[in-house]
């Protein structure tokens, strides 16, 4: 099956579930993988932040994402990955009290399974085949930019600057 994905405390105001897989494959299947993904499973759950970005695929590579741990520029708390099972206990503070400790976070990517290549597409197809992908023009994409602090994480200034969408 389907490998669990790290889980992650963004130390402001989300999560993060990571995949890693076995091989490299396109990103516009990534992105394709992860807006199937949304669909199928957290529709219902209001606004996601996708990376690498679905509006500019090409700018995938260049986004660069502030890898947990680290401490967030903004809130000055604490992200960190935590196991699946613990996400119930963040859902009020979706940061850690403190610095993590750095060999629980090096346990816990060790012990991640990346998702071979050939489960990756078997359960793109499938999420697909459910939930057809939008029309072009039917795409919504979510404005990035945080109004409350008129902050814009630097990988998105980044696609920006290189001409990706905002809105």
């Amino acid at each position: 099956g389907f490998p669990a994905p790290l889980a992650s405390v963004s130390g402001r105001k989300g999560y993060g579930l990571w995949f890693s897989l076995s091989e490299p494959v396109p990103s516009g299947d990534v992105v394709r993988f992860m807006v199937a993904a949304r669909a199928a499973y957290f529709a219902d759950i209001g606004a996601h932040d996708l990376r690498p970005a679905a509006a500019n695929t090409a700018g995938a590579a260049v986004a660069n994402m502030k890898l947990a741990p680290c401490k967030h520029p903004v809130s000055g708390k604490w992200s960190g990955f935590i196991p699946v099972d613990a996400l119930p206990e963040y859902i009020e503070n979706v940061f850690m009290p403190q610095a993590p400790d750095l060999a629980q976070q090096a346990a816990l990517l060790n012990a991640h399974q990346s998702v071979p290549v050939d489960v990756f597409y078997a359960a793109l197809q499938g999420m697909e085949a459910k939930h057809p992908p939008a029309a072009p023009s039917e795409r919504k994409y979510i404005p990035i930019l945080d109004e409350s602090t008129r902050y814009t994480p630097a990988c998105i200034a980044a696609l920006v600057e290189k001409g990706a969408p905002m809105g």
